[in-house]
């Protein structure tokens, strides 16, 4: 699949509205599962751009099956903190597991995030609707506390996070991702405790 653009995100979630409508025309739900629904729906949103990107071929009744599934207590919001991502920074193999372990948890219904490091050498051709969150955030390293700037966007309908240090930005303002002598320290850097 494509990534999804944030205008056809917004159509994927009406549409999907707009199903749950119809079922309750036609009797196949009653008005109170489809206000649990459309809750879900609108509460939801970035997790649902690979779970439904295909609605227009499913019947209302496999709709409503996966509607219903997405809906249930045991979905899990999991968070992945790591030093590259495939098309993001794709140095690795760890790159393509990460983006490819999280479509995969998106499609089985679980909301996945991921957070790196905002590296000098991103390629940011496929992110959506990259932009800076006004907050302060700091994370404690090297016995003291740091301000960041936290960015987010969206990678084939994954959320994402960049971290960029304010007073250690020499760590990711680099050419390359590893091959320095403080590589370990770095990658410290990235998992720190973050306080708002």
């Amino acid at each position: 699949m494509t990534a999804l653009s944030e205008g056809n995100e917004q159509s994927l979630w009406w549409e999907l509205l707009l199903r749950i409508d119809s079922m309750v025309l036609t009797g196949l739900i009653d008005s109170a599962e489809a206000s649990g629904l459309r809750k879900t729906v609108m509460g939801n949103k970035f997790s649902l751009a690979l779970v439904f990107f295909d609605i227009r071929q499913k019947t209302d009744a496999e709709l409503l099956a996966k509607l219903r599934h997405f809906s249930d207590k045991n979905v899990f919001h999991i968070i992945q903190i790591c030093t590259e991502m495939e098309p993001l920074v794709p140095v690795g193999s760890l790159s393509s597991y990460v983006t490819g372990l999280s479509k995969a948890l998106q499609k089985k219904g679980h909301m996945v995030e991921v957070i790196l490091p905002k590296y000098a050498c991103l390629d940011l051709t496929e992110m959506q609707g990259l932009r800076e969150i006004e907050a302060e955030l700091y994370s404690y390293f090297n016995g003291q506390l740091h301000g960041n700037r936290i960015w987010t966007g969206i990678v084939h309908g994954i959320g994402v996070t960049l971290i960029q240090p304010l007073y250690y930005s020499s760590f990711f303002d680099r050419e390359r991702v590893y091959g320095y002598s403080d590589d370990f320290e770095r990658s410290y850097r990235v998992v720190g405790n973050f306080h708002v």
